[in-house]
Protein backbone atom coordinates (compact mmCIF):
# COMPACT_ATOMS: atom_id res chain seq x y z
CA UNK A 1 0.00 0.00 0.00
CA UNK A 2 1.29 3.39 0.89
CA UNK A 3 2.81 5.93 3.65
CA UNK A 4 2.23 9.97 2.60
CA UNK A 5 4.67 12.16 3.19
CA UNK A 6 3.84 15.67 2.58
CA UNK A 7 7.12 18.54 3.12
CA UNK A 8 6.39 22.30 3.47
CA UNK A 9 3.42 22.07 0.93
CA UNK A 10 2.24 25.63 -0.10
CA UNK A 11 -0.65 26.48 -2.53
CA UNK A 12 -1.47 30.03 -3.15
CA UNK A 13 -4.47 31.65 -5.43
CA UNK A 14 -3.29 34.62 -6.02
CA UNK A 15 -2.84 36.56 -2.62
CA UNK A 16 -4.93 33.91 -1.27
CA UNK A 17 -3.02 30.84 0.59
CA UNK A 18 -4.69 27.94 0.65
CA UNK A 19 -1.97 26.08 2.71
CA UNK A 20 1.10 27.29 4.66
CA UNK A 21 4.03 25.19 4.99
CA UNK A 22 2.15 21.86 5.42
CA UNK A 23 4.16 19.25 7.12
CA UNK A 24 2.12 15.70 7.52
CA UNK A 25 3.01 12.40 7.59
CA UNK A 26 0.44 9.41 7.25
CA UNK A 27 1.61 5.96 8.12
CA UNK A 28 0.85 3.00 5.78
CA UNK A 29 -2.99 1.32 6.84
CA UNK A 30 -3.80 4.01 8.70
CA UNK A 31 -7.01 6.17 8.40
CA UNK A 32 -5.85 9.98 8.78
CA UNK A 33 -8.82 12.57 9.12
CA UNK A 34 -8.56 15.67 8.02
CA UNK A 35 -10.34 17.88 10.42
CA UNK A 36 -11.44 21.87 10.28
CA UNK A 37 -13.75 24.57 9.18
CA UNK A 38 -14.61 25.39 5.73
CA UNK A 39 -11.58 26.98 3.95
CA UNK A 40 -9.30 25.43 6.40
CA UNK A 41 -7.38 23.75 3.73
CA UNK A 42 -8.35 20.06 3.93
CA UNK A 43 -9.84 19.39 0.53
CA UNK A 44 -6.90 21.66 -1.21
CA UNK A 45 -4.89 19.08 0.66
CA UNK A 46 -6.57 16.19 -0.54
CA UNK A 47 -6.36 17.67 -4.45
CA UNK A 48 -2.79 18.24 -4.15
CA UNK A 49 -2.38 14.34 -3.29
CA UNK A 50 -4.38 12.79 -5.75
CA UNK A 51 -2.69 15.18 -8.16
CA UNK A 52 -5.75 17.20 -9.12
CA UNK A 53 -3.92 20.37 -7.72
CA UNK A 54 -0.49 21.04 -8.15
CA UNK A 55 1.21 22.44 -5.15
CA UNK A 56 3.02 25.97 -4.97
CA UNK A 57 5.55 24.91 -3.22
CA UNK A 58 6.49 21.86 -1.47
CA UNK A 59 6.97 18.05 -2.38
CA UNK A 60 4.61 14.85 -2.37
CA UNK A 61 5.72 11.63 -1.60
CA UNK A 62 4.00 8.20 -1.78
CA UNK A 63 6.23 5.56 -0.60
CA UNK A 64 9.93 7.99 -0.32
CA UNK A 65 8.79 8.04 -3.85
CA UNK A 66 8.85 12.06 -5.16
CA UNK A 67 5.04 11.71 -6.91
CA UNK A 68 4.61 16.24 -6.67
CA UNK A 69 5.17 16.16 -10.85
CA UNK A 70 3.35 12.60 -11.19
CA UNK A 71 -0.72 13.19 -13.25
CA UNK A 72 -3.52 11.65 -11.25
CA UNK A 73 -3.43 8.29 -12.82
CA UNK A 74 0.34 7.48 -12.04
CA UNK A 75 -0.23 8.12 -8.34
CA UNK A 76 -2.71 4.57 -8.02
CA UNK A 77 -5.18 7.17 -5.38
CA UNK A 78 -9.26 6.68 -5.62
CA UNK A 79 -11.47 9.26 -4.64
CA UNK A 80 -15.27 9.52 -3.39
CA UNK A 81 -16.56 12.94 -3.11
CA UNK A 82 -19.47 14.52 -1.35
CA UNK A 83 -21.40 14.18 -4.15
CA UNK A 84 -21.60 10.01 -5.70
CA UNK A 85 -20.18 11.78 -9.01
CA UNK A 86 -22.08 8.39 -11.16
CA UNK A 87 -23.13 8.65 -14.49
CA UNK A 88 -26.70 8.84 -14.54
CA UNK A 89 -27.68 6.73 -17.40
CA UNK A 90 -25.67 3.99 -16.58
CA UNK A 91 -26.29 1.26 -13.94
CA UNK A 92 -24.35 0.52 -10.83
CA UNK A 93 -22.68 -2.25 -12.95
CA UNK A 94 -21.66 -0.38 -15.34
CA UNK A 95 -20.16 2.89 -13.39
CA UNK A 96 -18.22 0.07 -11.65
CA UNK A 97 -17.20 -0.60 -14.73
CA UNK A 98 -16.16 2.25 -16.18
CA UNK A 99 -13.30 2.60 -13.44
CA UNK A 100 -12.09 -0.20 -15.20
CA UNK A 101 -12.03 0.86 -18.61
CA UNK A 102 -8.41 1.62 -18.85
CA UNK A 103 -7.73 -1.70 -17.17
CA UNK A 104 -6.09 -4.73 -19.75
CA UNK A 105 -8.55 -7.08 -17.90
CA UNK A 106 -10.58 -9.39 -19.96
CA UNK A 107 -14.18 -9.33 -19.63
CA UNK A 108 -14.55 -12.29 -17.11
CA UNK A 109 -11.73 -10.53 -14.72
CA UNK A 110 -13.71 -7.96 -15.06
CA UNK A 111 -17.09 -9.27 -13.85
CA UNK A 112 -15.51 -10.69 -11.23
CA UNK A 113 -13.85 -7.72 -9.62
CA UNK A 114 -17.41 -5.97 -9.95
CA UNK A 115 -18.73 -9.25 -8.06
CA UNK A 116 -16.14 -9.24 -5.36
CA UNK A 117 -16.52 -5.77 -4.49
CA UNK A 118 -20.28 -6.21 -4.32
CA UNK A 119 -19.92 -8.74 -1.95
CA UNK A 120 -17.21 -6.27 0.05
CA UNK A 121 -19.95 -3.55 0.17
CA UNK A 122 -22.89 -5.68 0.07
CA UNK A 123 -24.74 -3.83 -2.76
CA UNK A 124 -26.13 -6.75 -5.04
CA UNK A 125 -30.01 -5.38 -5.30
CA UNK A 126 -27.84 -2.29 -6.74
CA UNK A 127 -26.30 -3.61 -9.61
CA UNK A 128 -28.70 -3.04 -12.56
CA UNK A 129 -30.43 0.19 -10.85
CA UNK A 130 -29.99 3.66 -12.13
CA UNK A 131 -28.90 6.64 -9.78
CA UNK A 132 -32.17 7.82 -9.60
CA UNK A 133 -33.55 4.83 -8.12
CA UNK A 134 -31.00 4.82 -5.31
CA UNK A 135 -31.09 6.20 -1.92
CA UNK A 136 -28.26 8.54 -0.96
CA UNK A 137 -26.45 6.30 1.08
CA UNK A 138 -27.04 3.38 -1.49
CA UNK A 139 -25.47 6.22 -4.22
CA UNK A 140 -22.66 6.77 -2.15
CA UNK A 141 -21.55 2.86 -1.35
CA UNK A 142 -21.67 2.39 -5.14
CA UNK A 143 -19.29 5.31 -5.41
CA UNK A 144 -17.03 3.82 -2.94
CA UNK A 145 -17.29 0.24 -4.79
CA UNK A 146 -16.12 2.34 -8.00
CA UNK A 147 -13.06 3.57 -6.21
CA UNK A 148 -11.85 0.41 -4.79
CA UNK A 149 -12.36 -1.55 -7.73
CA UNK A 150 -9.06 -0.75 -9.10
CA UNK A 151 -7.63 -1.56 -6.12
CA UNK A 152 -5.70 1.29 -5.39
CA UNK A 153 -2.74 2.41 -3.04
CA UNK A 154 -5.18 5.57 -1.49
CA UNK A 155 -7.62 6.37 -0.47
CA UNK A 156 -9.24 9.49 -0.28
CA UNK A 157 -12.71 10.64 0.60
CA UNK A 158 -13.81 14.49 0.27
CA UNK A 159 -16.43 14.47 3.32
CA UNK A 160 -18.75 11.54 1.30
CA UNK A 161 -21.18 11.69 4.20
CA UNK A 162 -22.14 15.58 4.41
CA UNK A 163 -24.92 15.01 2.28
CA UNK A 164 -26.57 12.59 4.43
CA UNK A 165 -29.00 12.16 7.40
CA UNK A 166 -27.93 11.50 10.82
CA UNK A 167 -28.80 8.03 11.08
CA UNK A 168 -26.95 6.95 7.09
CA UNK A 169 -23.83 8.72 8.11
CA UNK A 170 -23.38 7.04 11.51
CA UNK A 171 -24.51 3.79 9.31
CA UNK A 172 -22.00 4.39 6.53
CA UNK A 173 -19.07 5.69 8.90
CA UNK A 174 -18.82 2.11 10.38
CA UNK A 175 -19.13 0.43 7.20
CA UNK A 176 -16.13 2.70 5.77
CA UNK A 177 -13.90 2.07 8.97
CA UNK A 178 -14.33 -2.00 8.35
CA UNK A 179 -13.98 -1.73 4.60
CA UNK A 180 -10.53 0.14 5.22
CA UNK A 181 -9.76 -2.32 8.21
CA UNK A 182 -10.67 -5.39 5.52
CA UNK A 183 -8.68 -3.88 3.08
CA UNK A 184 -5.76 -2.41 4.74
CA UNK A 185 -5.51 0.59 2.55
CA UNK A 186 -4.14 4.10 3.48
CA UNK A 187 -7.04 6.18 3.90
CA UNK A 188 -7.43 10.01 4.21
CA UNK A 189 -11.01 11.34 5.25
CA UNK A 190 -11.80 15.03 5.26
CA UNK A 191 -14.74 16.19 7.02
CA UNK A 192 -15.71 19.22 9.29
CA UNK A 193 -17.72 16.90 11.56
CA UNK A 194 -15.65 16.28 15.04
CA UNK A 195 -18.40 13.01 15.61
CA UNK A 196 -16.95 11.54 12.25
CA UNK A 197 -12.97 12.46 13.14
CA UNK A 198 -13.42 11.18 16.57
CA UNK A 199 -14.99 7.77 15.72
CA UNK A 200 -12.93 7.30 12.29
CA UNK A 201 -9.26 8.41 12.41
CA UNK A 202 -6.74 6.29 14.15
CA UNK A 203 -5.28 9.74 14.31
CA UNK A 204 -7.16 13.34 13.30
CA UNK A 205 -5.05 16.24 11.91
CA UNK A 206 -6.71 19.49 13.27
CA UNK A 207 -5.89 22.62 10.58
CA UNK A 208 -6.87 25.87 10.59
CA UNK A 209 -6.56 28.37 7.63
CA UNK A 210 -3.78 26.17 6.07
CA UNK A 211 -2.23 25.36 9.13
CA UNK A 212 -1.58 22.33 10.42
CA UNK A 213 -2.56 22.75 14.50
CA UNK A 214 -2.15 19.03 15.62
CA UNK A 215 -2.15 16.25 14.70
CA UNK A 216 -2.51 13.05 17.32
CA UNK A 217 -4.82 9.76 18.26
CA UNK A 218 -8.54 10.95 18.64
CA UNK A 219 -7.60 10.35 22.76
CA UNK A 220 -4.61 13.43 22.19
CA UNK A 221 -6.25 15.69 20.33
CA UNK A 222 -9.49 15.82 22.94
CA UNK A 223 -7.74 15.30 26.06
CA UNK A 224 -4.15 16.88 25.15
CA UNK A 225 -5.16 20.04 23.10
CA UNK A 226 -2.26 22.06 21.77
CA UNK A 227 -3.98 25.31 21.77
CA UNK A 228 -7.22 26.57 22.39
CA UNK A 229 -8.24 26.80 18.68
CA UNK A 230 -7.89 22.23 18.96
CA UNK A 231 -9.87 23.49 22.17
CA UNK A 232 -12.60 24.96 21.62
CA UNK A 233 -12.74 23.28 17.49
CA UNK A 234 -13.21 19.76 19.16
CA UNK A 235 -16.01 18.63 21.47
CA UNK A 236 -19.53 19.21 21.08
CA UNK A 237 -20.86 21.40 22.90
CA UNK A 238 -17.18 23.07 22.84
CA UNK A 239 -15.27 23.92 25.91
CA UNK A 240 -15.94 27.55 28.02
CA UNK A 241 -13.38 29.78 28.09
CA UNK A 242 -12.60 32.41 30.92
CA UNK A 243 -9.80 35.12 30.77
CA UNK A 244 -8.39 36.04 34.38
CA UNK A 245 -5.56 36.42 36.70
CA UNK A 246 -3.65 33.56 38.92
CA UNK A 247 -2.85 34.64 42.08
CA UNK A 248 -1.16 33.58 45.44
CA UNK A 249 -2.91 34.04 48.06
CA UNK A 250 -1.03 33.13 51.81
CA UNK A 251 -0.03 29.88 50.06
CA UNK A 252 -2.38 29.05 48.03
CA UNK A 253 -2.96 29.74 44.34
CA UNK A 254 -6.26 31.14 42.55
CA UNK A 255 -7.86 31.88 39.28
CA UNK A 256 -9.24 35.02 39.24
CA UNK A 257 -11.88 35.93 37.05
CA UNK A 258 -14.16 38.66 37.36
CA UNK A 259 -16.90 37.33 37.87
CA UNK A 260 -15.57 33.96 40.26
CA UNK A 261 -12.43 32.40 40.94
CA UNK A 262 -10.96 28.92 41.60
CA UNK A 263 -8.72 27.68 44.34
CA UNK A 264 -5.90 25.86 42.20
CA UNK A 265 -4.95 22.38 42.76
CA UNK A 266 -1.62 22.13 45.24
CA UNK A 267 -0.63 19.45 42.50
CA UNK A 268 -1.15 21.78 39.70
CA UNK A 269 0.79 24.79 40.90
CA UNK A 270 3.86 22.28 42.27
CA UNK A 271 4.19 21.27 38.56
CA UNK A 272 3.22 24.38 36.59
CA UNK A 273 3.57 27.22 39.18
CA UNK A 274 6.22 29.09 36.57
CA UNK A 275 4.39 28.72 33.60
CA UNK A 276 1.25 30.19 35.38
CA UNK A 277 2.96 33.04 37.46
CA UNK A 278 4.81 34.64 34.62
CA UNK A 279 1.85 35.81 33.10
CA UNK A 280 -0.02 39.06 33.98
CA UNK A 281 -3.54 36.91 32.58
CA UNK A 282 -4.35 33.36 31.54
CA UNK A 283 -7.41 32.01 29.78
CA UNK A 284 -8.75 28.88 32.16
CA UNK A 285 -10.48 26.01 29.77
CA UNK A 286 -13.51 23.99 30.93
CA UNK A 287 -15.11 21.39 29.43
CA UNK A 288 -19.23 21.59 29.65
CA UNK A 289 -19.41 18.01 31.35
CA UNK A 290 -16.83 19.53 33.89
CA UNK A 291 -18.74 22.47 35.54
CA UNK A 292 -21.29 21.84 38.28
CA UNK A 293 -24.42 23.50 38.70
CA UNK A 294 -25.37 24.72 42.26
CA UNK A 295 -29.03 26.42 43.41
CA UNK A 296 -27.45 27.92 46.52
CA UNK A 297 -24.28 30.39 46.62
CA UNK A 298 -21.22 28.78 47.25
CA UNK A 299 -17.46 30.18 47.55
CA UNK A 300 -15.94 31.63 44.55
CA UNK A 301 -18.82 30.16 42.38
CA UNK A 302 -19.84 31.93 39.28
CA UNK A 303 -23.52 33.90 39.53
CA UNK A 304 -25.65 33.49 36.31
CA UNK A 305 -29.36 32.88 35.08
CA UNK A 306 -30.60 30.01 32.69
CA UNK A 307 -30.68 31.26 29.19
CA UNK A 308 -32.08 27.82 28.02
CA UNK A 309 -31.85 24.62 27.97
CA UNK A 310 -31.45 21.73 25.68
CA UNK A 311 -33.07 18.36 26.23
CA UNK A 312 -31.19 15.64 24.38
CA UNK A 313 -33.04 12.60 26.08
CA UNK A 314 -29.29 11.25 27.65
CA UNK A 315 -28.48 14.61 28.73
CA UNK A 316 -29.22 18.20 28.82
CA UNK A 317 -27.48 21.40 28.05
CA UNK A 318 -27.66 24.46 30.34
CA UNK A 319 -26.93 27.36 28.87
CA UNK A 320 -26.41 30.26 31.24
CA UNK A 321 -26.30 33.89 31.08
CA UNK A 322 -23.62 35.58 32.83
CA UNK A 323 -22.58 38.84 31.68
CA UNK A 324 -25.27 39.37 29.33
CA UNK A 325 -23.85 38.86 26.43
CA UNK A 326 -21.47 36.04 27.49
CA UNK A 327 -23.12 32.69 27.73
CA UNK A 328 -21.26 29.02 28.82
CA UNK A 329 -22.76 25.64 28.43
CA UNK A 330 -23.35 23.02 30.98
CA UNK A 331 -24.13 19.05 30.59
CA UNK A 332 -26.22 18.09 33.72
CA UNK A 333 -28.05 14.95 33.72
CA UNK A 334 -31.54 14.82 31.58
CA UNK A 335 -33.68 15.52 34.74
CA UNK A 336 -32.60 18.96 35.56
CA UNK A 337 -35.52 20.87 36.87
CA UNK A 338 -34.27 24.37 36.66
CA UNK A 339 -36.47 26.79 34.20
CA UNK A 340 -35.45 29.97 31.95
CA UNK A 341 -34.28 32.85 34.17
CA UNK A 342 -33.94 30.70 36.96
CA UNK A 343 -30.39 31.74 39.15
CA UNK A 344 -27.85 29.52 39.48
CA UNK A 345 -24.21 29.23 40.51
CA UNK A 346 -21.13 27.51 38.32
CA UNK A 347 -17.89 25.99 39.80
CA UNK A 348 -15.65 24.04 37.87
CA UNK A 349 -13.53 20.79 38.73
CA UNK A 350 -10.46 22.16 39.13
CA UNK A 351 -8.71 18.44 38.22
CA UNK A 352 -10.13 19.00 34.65
CA UNK A 353 -9.16 22.63 33.76
CA UNK A 354 -6.75 23.72 31.01
CA UNK A 355 -5.03 27.06 30.89
CA UNK A 356 -3.99 28.66 27.81
CA UNK A 357 -1.78 32.12 26.70
CA UNK A 358 -4.05 34.97 25.85
CA UNK A 359 -1.89 35.82 23.11
CA UNK A 360 -0.68 32.41 21.44
CA UNK A 361 -3.50 30.66 22.16
CA UNK A 362 -0.79 27.83 23.15
CA UNK A 363 -1.75 25.20 25.96
CA UNK A 364 0.59 26.00 28.66
CA UNK A 365 0.97 22.41 29.63
CA UNK A 366 1.28 20.54 26.70
CA UNK A 367 4.70 19.06 26.17
CA UNK A 368 5.64 18.06 22.56
CA UNK A 369 6.06 14.71 23.82
CA UNK A 370 2.58 14.39 24.85
CA UNK A 371 1.54 13.07 21.46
Amino acid sequence: MAKIYLQHLYKKYGKSIALDGLDLQIKDKEIVVLLGPSGCGKTTTLNCIAGILPPTSGRIYFNDQDVTDQPPHKRNVAMVFQSSLLYPHLTARKNIRMSLRISRANKQDIDRKIKDVANLLNIHALLDKLPYQMSGGERQRVATAKAIVRNPSVFLMDEPLASLDAAMREELRVEIVVLQKKLAITMIFVTHDQVEAMTMGDRIAVMQAGILQQIGTPNEIYNIPVNIFVAGFVGSPPMNFFRGTVKQCNKEYIFEHSKFYVELPKILIQHREKSLEERKSVILGVRPQHLILLEKPERGALKGRIYTTEQLGKETIVIVDYEGKTKLKVIVPPLFKKSRGDVIYVLPKTEYIYFFDPETGRNLFFKKDQT
